[in-house]
Protein backbone atom coordinates (compact mmCIF):
# COMPACT_ATOMS: atom_id res chain seq x y z
CA UNK A 1 0.00 0.00 0.00
CA UNK A 2 1.62 3.23 -1.08
CA UNK A 3 -0.33 6.03 0.60
CA UNK A 4 -0.61 6.45 4.34
CA UNK A 5 -4.05 5.81 5.85
CA UNK A 6 -4.50 9.46 6.83
CA UNK A 7 -3.68 10.61 3.29
CA UNK A 8 -6.19 8.19 1.77
CA UNK A 9 -9.06 9.12 4.07
CA UNK A 10 -11.09 7.18 6.63
CA UNK A 11 -13.10 5.12 4.07
CA UNK A 12 -9.88 3.50 2.86
CA UNK A 13 -9.08 2.19 6.34
CA UNK A 14 -11.58 -0.62 5.99
CA UNK A 15 -9.59 -2.00 3.07
CA UNK A 16 -6.70 -2.97 5.36
CA UNK A 17 -6.67 -6.70 6.15
CA UNK A 18 -6.41 -6.18 9.94
CA UNK A 19 -8.93 -3.31 10.18
CA UNK A 20 -11.99 -5.37 11.13
CA UNK A 21 -10.08 -7.29 13.78
CA UNK A 22 -8.65 -4.09 15.26
CA UNK A 23 -12.00 -2.25 15.33
CA UNK A 24 -13.71 -5.26 16.92
CA UNK A 25 -11.12 -5.26 19.70
CA UNK A 26 -10.44 -1.54 20.20
CA UNK A 27 -13.17 0.38 18.33
CA UNK A 28 -10.96 3.34 17.42
CA UNK A 29 -10.39 4.27 13.78
CA UNK A 30 -8.02 7.04 14.92
CA UNK A 31 -5.81 4.59 16.81
CA UNK A 32 -5.85 2.27 13.81
CA UNK A 33 -4.78 5.13 11.53
CA UNK A 34 -1.76 5.81 13.77
CA UNK A 35 -0.87 2.14 14.02
CA UNK A 36 -1.05 1.65 10.24
CA UNK A 37 1.42 4.51 9.78
CA UNK A 38 3.83 2.72 12.13
CA UNK A 39 3.27 -0.59 10.29
CA UNK A 40 3.88 1.00 6.90
CA UNK A 41 7.09 2.73 8.01
CA UNK A 42 8.34 -0.64 9.19
CA UNK A 43 7.11 -2.55 6.15
CA UNK A 44 5.50 -5.14 8.43
CA UNK A 45 3.93 -8.10 6.65
CA UNK A 46 0.20 -8.69 7.24
CA UNK A 47 0.80 -11.69 9.53
CA UNK A 48 3.03 -9.61 11.86
CA UNK A 49 0.42 -6.85 11.84
CA UNK A 50 -2.20 -9.41 12.89
CA UNK A 51 0.00 -10.69 15.71
CA UNK A 52 0.53 -7.13 16.95
CA UNK A 53 -3.19 -6.27 16.76
CA UNK A 54 -4.15 -9.44 18.62
CA UNK A 55 -1.57 -8.85 21.35
CA UNK A 56 -1.88 -5.09 21.97
CA UNK A 57 -4.10 -3.51 24.59
CA UNK A 58 -5.52 0.01 24.57
CA UNK A 59 -4.61 2.16 27.56
CA UNK A 60 -5.68 5.65 28.67
CA UNK A 61 -3.87 7.91 31.10
CA UNK A 62 -4.88 11.13 32.84
CA UNK A 63 -2.71 14.22 32.89
CA UNK A 64 0.22 13.85 35.29
CA UNK A 65 0.04 10.05 35.34
CA UNK A 66 3.34 8.20 35.22
CA UNK A 67 3.16 5.57 32.51
CA UNK A 68 6.66 4.29 33.30
CA UNK A 69 9.16 5.28 35.99
CA UNK A 70 12.88 5.69 35.65
CA UNK A 71 14.82 2.90 37.34
CA UNK A 72 12.06 0.29 37.03
CA UNK A 73 12.46 -2.77 34.83
CA UNK A 74 10.51 -2.54 31.59
CA UNK A 75 7.27 -4.49 31.32
CA UNK A 76 5.72 -3.08 28.13
CA UNK A 77 6.23 -1.41 24.76
CA UNK A 78 3.79 1.33 23.79
CA UNK A 79 2.77 3.34 20.73
CA UNK A 80 1.15 6.75 21.39
CA UNK A 81 -2.19 6.97 19.57
CA UNK A 82 -3.37 10.27 21.05
CA UNK A 83 -2.12 13.01 23.33
CA UNK A 84 1.29 14.17 24.47
CA UNK A 85 3.82 12.55 26.79
CA UNK A 86 6.88 14.00 28.51
CA UNK A 87 10.07 11.94 28.76
CA UNK A 88 11.64 13.00 32.04
CA UNK A 89 15.13 12.33 33.42
CA UNK A 90 14.84 12.22 37.20
CA UNK A 91 17.16 11.74 40.13
CA UNK A 92 16.82 12.19 43.88
CA UNK A 93 17.09 15.98 43.71
CA UNK A 94 15.88 17.12 40.28
CA UNK A 95 13.87 16.35 37.17
CA UNK A 96 14.56 17.48 33.61
CA UNK A 97 12.09 17.20 30.73
CA UNK A 98 14.08 15.67 27.87
CA UNK A 99 11.62 15.40 24.99
CA UNK A 100 7.91 15.23 24.16
CA UNK A 101 6.29 12.23 22.49
CA UNK A 102 3.27 12.60 20.24
CA UNK A 103 0.91 10.46 18.18
CA UNK A 104 2.88 7.74 16.38
CA UNK A 105 5.85 7.86 18.74
CA UNK A 106 6.75 4.83 20.83
CA UNK A 107 8.54 4.07 24.09
CA UNK A 108 9.60 1.15 26.23
CA UNK A 109 11.59 -0.83 23.68
CA UNK A 110 15.00 0.09 25.09
CA UNK A 111 14.41 -1.45 28.50
CA UNK A 112 12.87 -4.57 26.95
CA UNK A 113 15.61 -5.09 24.35
CA UNK A 114 18.51 -4.39 26.72
CA UNK A 115 16.92 -6.10 29.73
CA UNK A 116 17.90 -3.08 31.82
CA UNK A 117 16.06 -0.63 34.04
CA UNK A 118 14.28 2.27 32.37
CA UNK A 119 16.52 5.27 31.75
CA UNK A 120 13.72 7.86 32.02
CA UNK A 121 10.18 8.33 33.24
CA UNK A 122 7.27 8.93 30.85
CA UNK A 123 4.48 11.20 32.09
CA UNK A 124 1.13 12.11 30.49
CA UNK A 125 0.66 15.75 29.58
CA UNK A 126 -3.11 15.90 29.28
CA UNK A 127 -5.20 12.85 28.38
CA UNK A 128 -3.13 10.20 26.56
CA UNK A 129 -4.06 7.07 24.60
CA UNK A 130 -1.59 4.25 23.85
CA UNK A 131 -1.55 0.78 22.37
CA UNK A 132 0.75 -1.41 24.45
CA UNK A 133 2.34 -4.83 24.28
CA UNK A 134 3.28 -6.67 27.45
CA UNK A 135 6.87 -7.85 27.78
CA UNK A 136 5.78 -11.38 26.93
CA UNK A 137 3.98 -10.32 23.72
CA UNK A 138 6.84 -7.98 22.79
CA UNK A 139 9.35 -10.80 23.22
CA UNK A 140 7.19 -13.14 21.10
CA UNK A 141 6.96 -10.54 18.31
CA UNK A 142 10.69 -9.76 18.37
CA UNK A 143 11.76 -13.40 18.58
CA UNK A 144 13.58 -14.73 15.54
CA UNK A 145 13.96 -12.90 12.24
CA UNK A 146 10.87 -10.71 12.10
CA UNK A 147 10.36 -7.34 10.42
CA UNK A 148 8.99 -6.11 13.74
CA UNK A 149 12.27 -7.02 15.43
CA UNK A 150 14.24 -5.22 12.70
CA UNK A 151 12.03 -2.13 13.06
CA UNK A 152 12.34 -2.04 16.84
CA UNK A 153 16.10 -2.62 16.70
CA UNK A 154 16.54 0.25 14.19
CA UNK A 155 14.42 2.58 16.34
CA UNK A 156 16.42 1.55 19.41
CA UNK A 157 19.75 2.14 17.65
CA UNK A 158 18.58 5.56 16.44
CA UNK A 159 17.72 6.60 20.02
CA UNK A 160 21.11 5.38 21.26
CA UNK A 161 22.93 7.34 18.52
CA UNK A 162 20.93 10.48 19.34
CA UNK A 163 21.79 10.17 23.03
CA UNK A 164 25.47 9.77 22.21
CA UNK A 165 25.43 12.87 19.98
CA UNK A 166 23.71 14.88 22.72
CA UNK A 167 26.35 13.79 25.25
CA UNK A 168 29.14 14.72 22.84
CA UNK A 169 27.57 18.14 22.25
CA UNK A 170 27.14 18.68 25.98
CA UNK A 171 30.83 17.83 26.50
CA UNK A 172 31.85 20.33 23.81
CA UNK A 173 29.66 23.06 25.28
CA UNK A 174 30.82 22.56 28.86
Amino acid sequence: VSASPSARGPRALSSYPVYSEFIAKHGSAQSFRVLMTVFQRAGLPIEEQRRFVRACEAEEFDSGSYIVRQGEMGNKFSVVTGGTLIVRDEDATSARDVVHLYEGHHFGEMSLLERKARVASVVAEGRVHCLSLTKEHFDALTDGDSKFRAMVRELHDRVVRTRERRRELADVIS
